[in-house]
């Protein structure tokens, strides 16, 4: 289940990603967008300390491998692990556009 899940989460990914390359932006439209996904990346990395403290605590329940609520918490911290990488990818992207631009414009 978790392996259908990175795929899912990849490929929406890929296409945020992809959007980000691909159209030329102003830099008020690039800062902009730096300031959503650096909000949406703060938040994302709070879930994931919650979930990781939630997987934590359902690990000292027993036997990981009968535990269904450490198994489903080790899933979800997986899709956000690689959702919190995408956006920091995306972030790096739009920092080093609005980067290339200002040495453009001097």
């Amino acid at each position: 289940m978790a392996d259908v899940t990175k795929q899912k989460v990849s490929a929406f990914s890929q296409q945020d990603v992809s959007s980000v390359k691909m159209q030329p932006q102003s830099n008020e439209l690039r800062l902009a967008k730096i300031e959503m996904w650096s909000d949406k990346l703060t938040k994302l990395q709070a879930e994931f300390d919650d979930v990781r403290i939630r997987r934590g605590e359902a690990a000292r329940e027993g036997d990981l491998r009968e535990n269904a609520a450490y198994i489903d918490l080790t899933e979800q911290a997986e899709v956000l692990s690689a959702r919190i990488n995408d956006i920091q990818k995306m972030v790096t992207q739009l920092e080093q556009e609005d980067g290339a631009e200002e040495k453009h414009a001097t």
